[in-house]
């Protein structure tokens, strides 16, 4: 019973602060008028352009890419060692299955990158 307190406890905690600090409201009308507020501020008829959604998600697709691919070279190396200075058969199979992670988490990064340059040229040629 005891651990199972230890676990609850925290996520009580948080989700008593979540809401305690939410904004509260006397009246219907002030949802409705911050409502209206809300949806006239974005009703405007700036519209955002394609160079500028380029410029703002290029270079963070292309750190997060960066990030991802230092991480991957990082595990990889980390697994090889293991690989070869462990000795048992159980410690090996645990690396295979890790290995197998690793390699679906490498597609997952590439083949992002992949779609989104496809789609960009296909996008930008038509």
């Amino acid at each position: 019973m005891k651990k199972y307190i230890c676990k609850i406890a925290p996520l009580i905690t948080i989700m008593l602060v979540l809401v305690l600090s939410m904004p509260t409201y006397s009246k219907a009308s002030d949802w409705i008028t911050q409502g209206k507020a809300f949806i006239t501020q974005g009703s405007g008829t700036e519209v955002i352009s394609t160079a500028e959604v380029e410029k703002a998600v290029v270079p963070i697709a292309t750190l997060l890419v960066a990030i991802g691919t230092v991480v991957l070279v990082i595990a990889i190396v980390v697994i090889g060692i293991k690989y070869m200075t462990c000795g048992s058969p159980d410690e090996k199979a645990k690396l295979k299955v890790q290995l197998i992670g690793l390699v679906a988490a490498t597609i997952v990064i590439f083949g992002a990158r992949v779609i989104w340059a496809t789609l960009y040229n296909v996008m930008s040629s038509t």
